[in-house]
């Protein structure tokens, strides 16, 4: 494994490229289980309130982790001393609170297939939605989020600058 850097441009480019593939997939996979159910199933509420239960569960943990652990997490990222620091964490902590918005995405989407209850695929659609609308990565979020500097903006915008590291294969 070797560390390589990035400069803010391609930074910035990853954490957008990383959203987008969630997306698709979120996206995708509604799709797809859509087209597969058969609409002459009949509707399967025997399990239904068992599904929305689960669902609720995973929708608070996605509640929890934007409204109380994030603010807490991105606090801490803003005290590192260095750029390098706290953009590689930044990257990590994006991703966490997509996850559980994700996950309750695909579990809605399986939920769709095996009751038929439209309830479900309105679900996905307004996540999906909700998730392109709000939490799309861009550079004015991650200056607010970390409550950079001058100094640090103008690291983030010159492209010879190492702004962030990631561990790759090459």
């Amino acid at each position: 494994m070797t560390t390589q850097g990035q400069n803010g441009q391609q930074y910035l480019r990853t954490n957008t490229i990383i959203f987008y593939a969630l997306m698709t997939g979120m996206t995708l996979f509604t799709i797809v289980v859509a087209l597969t159910r058969n609409s002459e199933q009949p509707i399967n509420n025997e399990n239904l309130l068992v599904f929305i239960s689960i669902l609720a569960v995973i929708v608070l943990a996605a509640f929890f982790i934007r409204f109380q652990w994030l603010p807490n997490r991105l606090s801490t990222i803003a005290g590192y001393s260095t750029l390098i620091e706290k953009l590689t964490n930044y990257s990590k902590t994006l991703i966490i609170q997509w996850a559980p918005i994700e996950a309750s995405c695909m579990f809605s989407s399986v939920a769709y297939l095996i009751t038929g209850s439209m309830l479900f695929m309105g679900y996905n659609i307004g996540i999906i939605a909700l998730f392109l609308l709000i939490f799309r990565p861009s550079k004015e979020r991650l200056i607010q989020d970390l409550y950079l500097d001058s100094t640090e903006i103008e690291l983030l915008d010159d492209p010879n600058a190492i702004v962030a590291e990631f561990k790759g294969r090459r």
